[in-house]
């Protein structure tokens, strides 16, 4: 599988380094002829031109869609033990997400419906069938880069 890395800034700490190797490895090592990813990192993101912008840590584009991703080094515990602030997240990556599907639509493209998504590097967390969800994110661990990314899913682009 062809795999673009387009570092777009500096990873701001380990979980964040530790997640885009991890992700861009999987990928890599993936058996998927004829298969091509492209994965930006640390990309920034701005209400306008004169705000300071924040940033999304992947935007990951492939077959099987277009995904961005915060990546946050917390566990099942921090989730349950800190709903405010996970909310908190949830809705910042929300609003990240919509800034960047509005401007690909502006520019006439059509991601279809993308909805943020949240990798947790902390303790190998993992969902068999009850994935936690806040505001419509999805929370993934690292072993579950292919669900993560809906490798399996089939093409949509």
């Amino acid at each position: 599988m062809r795999v673009d890395h387009v570092p777009c800034g500096e990873c701001v700490n380990e979980s964040e380094r530790i997640a885009v190797e991890h992700v861009l490895s999987k990928l890599r090592s993936h058996d998927a002829p004829n298969k091509r990813w492209i994965v930006l990192s640390n990309v920034p993101s701005a209400v306008n031109d004169r705000a300071i912008p924040d940033e999304i840590d992947l935007v990951c584009i492939g077959p099987s869609g277009f995904f961005v991703i915060e990546v946050k080094h917390w566990d099942r515990a921090f989730l349950k033990s800190n709903q405010t602030a996970v909310l908190k997240e949830a809705t910042k990556l929300n609003d990240k997400v919509r800034r960047l599907v509005g401007k690909l639509r502006r520019a006439g493209i059509e991601p279809g419906f993308v909805a943020g998504r949240f990798l947790l590097t902390r303790d190998g967390v993992r969902w068999d069938n009850q994935r936690s969800e806040f505001h419509g994110c999805k929370f993934f661990g690292l072993s579950e880069w292919k669900q993560l990314l809906d490798v399996e899913s089939g093409e949509i682009l």
